[in-house]
């Protein structure tokens, strides 16, 4: 019988044997993870409900040739959002160009009332502006920053995950964090990274 309290590897056991049930108990444990996780790396909150929503489907999709790695379903999942939020931006990028060269304004979802509007557009700058930052950090550095702080993992886990003493993680995200604490002062007063 499936319960809350099993854990991801006893749950995904059952998913793999096409477990709705065990799958929803997954989606709910991890999708707040998985959503900041993406929205992190996409500077886009719309982005970032897309890129989740779409990870789980692809989660679901190849339940049958993913294993979970020490027992959570976490790194899959955040394998499988980096991808996504990846292809995303080249996406992304390519229809920003086709606008541009055709001169098509894009149609943008309008919330209701202008102080969601400019709550959503202040989030989506500083969310892109943050994004932008990271993007330019040292890959090693950049891949603890995505662990560490985008997807809240301990650094015990980043440690297990990257395969490096916990030690070398402690180091990369300091040397992150002094990274990115140079680039809010160099920046505007109002940007904010959260990472001190």
């Amino acid at each position: 019988m499936i319960s809350d309290r099993d854990p991801d590897a006893v749950l995904w056991a059952a998913c793999r044997k096409g477990s709705g049930e065990a799958f929803d108990i997954l989606f709910r444990r991890h999708s707040g993870r998985v959503y900041l996780y993406c929205a992190r790396l996409a500077g886009s909150t719309e982005d970032a409900e897309d890129s989740a929503a779409e990870t789980f489907v692809e989660l679901w999709r190849g339940r049958r040739k993913f294993e979970t790695y020490n027992d959570s379903i976490a790194p899959i999942l955040l394998a499988i959002a980096k991808r996504i939020v990846q292809k995303q931006h080249r996406s992304n990028s390519r229809r920003h160009a086709a606008h541009t060269r055709h001169e098509v304004q894009p149609i943008n979802h309008v919330p209701s009332s202008d102080a969601q509007v400019l709550e959503r557009l202040e989030l989506d700058e500083r969310l892109s502006w943050l994004a932008s930052v990271v993007s330019k950090l040292p890959p090693q550095q950049r891949d603890v920053v995505h662990l560490c702080i985008y997807a809240e993992m301990s650094q015990a886990e980043v440690a297990s995950i990257l395969q490096i003493p916990i030690g070398t993680v402690k180091s990369r995200l300091h040397q992150a964090r002094n990274l990115l604490a140079s680039a809010v002062e160099r920046s505007e007063p109002s940007h904010s990274t959260g990472v001190r």
